[in-house]
């Protein structure tokens, strides 16, 4: 399957939230160091997450 075309969208979010996004990818970095994750495609998958919800 083709992957969509993804676009860039500006987010601010409070400190709080960003340290938190930054946490969870440094340890899915631990968790897989053949594959760089970071805050901002946590933060997506989280949205994208939410809205396959609605």
């Amino acid at each position: 399957m083709k992957q969509p075309k993804l676009v860039p969208l500006t987010l601010s979010v409070p400190e709080e939230i960003r340290s938190e996004l930054r946490t969870m990818a440094a340890k899915k970095n631990l968790d897989h160091p053949d594959k760089v994750t970071s805050a901002a495609e946590i933060a997506r998958e989280i949205i994208l997450s939410y809205l396959k919800e609605q």
